[in-house]
């Protein structure tokens, strides 16, 4: 795991498991990411890969994180700011889709997890 200098919140919902931030991830992403560049998170759940790509980017870089769950999302907005000298992370509460305009997002279960989807309009 990262040291103690990385922050990271964790969403208190009985099914999701606990993430930890490892620094062979950061290590893995700076293969393709540099400091400075801009790399986009689409789905990005409450930020687990999100921040080792911000990490990658560095403080000069930035991720844009989309997320369309509101109960995730909330815990991405937390990640988001936990870091602000290390790195750079703008969320957005907000599905990536091929077409623009309103959706519902549906998930499979009572707790919110990932999965949701709309067939109509992937």
């Amino acid at each position: 795991m990262v040291g103690r200098a990385l922050k990271f919140a964790q969403w208190r919902n009985p099914r999701n498991t606990r993430f930890d931030v490892l620094q062979s991830e950061i290590d893995d992403l700076r293969t393709f990411l540099s400091d400075g560049d801009v790399a986009i998170d689409i789905g990005a759940q409450v930020g687990d890969a999100t921040l080792p790509m911000a990490f990658a980017c560095g403080p000069n870089g930035m991720v844009f994180a989309f997320e369309p769950n509101p109960f995730v999302f909330f815990v991405l907005a937390r990640n988001a700011v936990l870091n602000p000298v290390k790195c750079n992370i703008i969320a957005y509460s907000y599905a990536v889709t091929a077409k623009d305009g309103p959706m519902v997002v549906k998930y499979g279960g009572p707790d919110y997890q990932n999965g949701g989807e709309n067939a109509a309009i992937l």
